[in-house]
């Protein structure tokens, strides 16, 4: 009762985790990527799109 006590929430830890970093591996984009698409950042850190010409 005692093992499975500690498997269950250690396994409650481990999904939580697994569903933390596929939600970030989700969001992460890279700078080359960004560079490609024409994606700059201000100097504050926003994104912003370069104006057309």
């Amino acid at each position: 009762m005692f093992f499975a006590t500690i498997a269950r929430y250690l396994n409650a830890f481990r999904r939580a985790r697994a569903e933390r970093l596929a939600r970030e591996a989700m969001t992460v984009v890279s700078a080359d990527e960004l560079r490609r698409a024409g994606i700059m950042t201000t100097l504050g850190g926003s994104y912003t799109l370069p104006f057309a010409r």
